[in-house]
């Protein structure tokens, strides 16, 4: 077991903060504990091998700069878990690659963030939020892309759910199931390939005033209108909606 709590303070870890450095964490020393803050500075990466589990916890966080690569595989996947309540988190303003990684913990991307996710799962308190954030002057939106993700509510509000104020996001081949819902509004959008079911909220909630992509989606069951789509197109933005999108027991 590996307890990390402030990185810049752990004399084991002296050379870490070197720009260019990579850290690595293996399935060999789990469980990896965050307590505090650990911080990956701009110029370095940490990269998370097959079968590593990390455990994020009470008002803690793992603060990207820097790097963070996730390199679960289809047999040995990453797990990262965090407080039941939301007080621990991912805040990325770096960048974060994850793949066939299990997602338990809050997810906050922030202000010129990378976020690309491939064959992941969030349950639990795996929520990606960024509601009470403010774009600071100057700065770039968050890019969000999810490739072949699920997303798996526990049956109540916002469990295991993407909520996010404004970014911009690439929603692929993901699912929504068990009162998990997604949100993003403002932002610009591409959904393809997207399903919701049983949302205690909007299925979708997309747009405001940015562009928009939508199709091959299916919404049903969720409590309130299966897709709603805000904004105002009078600014030049454009909303494109295929032909292939299902809303049913909404």
């Amino acid at each position: 077991m590996r307890t990390i709590k402030y990185l810049l303070l752990l004399s084991s870890f002296g050379a870490a903060t070197a720009f260019g450095q990579t850290i690595t964490w293996t399935a060999a020393t789990n469980p990896h504990i965050v307590q505090g803050t650990y911080t990956v500075p701009t110029g370095q990466t940490l990269v998370m091998e097959p079968g590593v589990i990390v455990q994020i916890q009470p008002n803690s966080t793992l603060l990207v700069y820097g790097t963070v690569i996730a390199n679960g595989t289809t047999t040995s996947h990453v797990t990262i878990t965090g407080a039941d309540n939301y007080s621990a988190s991912i805040d990325a303003k770096g960048a974060l690659n994850f793949a066939f990684t299990d997602v338990k913990a809050k997810v906050v991307p922030d202000d010129n963030g990378v976020l690309l996710f491939s064959d992941c799962t969030f349950s639990s308190n795996g929520t990606v939020f960024n509601g009470t954030v403010i774009q600071a002057t100057g700065t770039r939106a968050p890019y969000l892309q999810l490739d072949r993700c699920a997303f798996t509510g526990d049956g109540t509000f916002a469990s295991a759910s993407l909520y996010l104020a404004y970014a911009t996001v690439v929603l692929r081949d993901t699912s929504f199931t068990n009162a998990s819902y997604c949100s993003v509004s403002p932002g610009y959008l591409f959904v393809d390939n997207v399903t919701s079911d049983g949302s205690t909220q909007f299925g979708l909630n997309l747009g405001s005033d940015s562009d928009l992509f939508i199709d091959n989606v299916s919404v049903t069951n969720a409590s309130y209108a299966g897709l709603q789509l805000s904004g105002d197109t009078r600014n030049g933005t454009n909303v494109l909606i295929g032909t292939n999108v299902t809303l049913e027991g909404n």
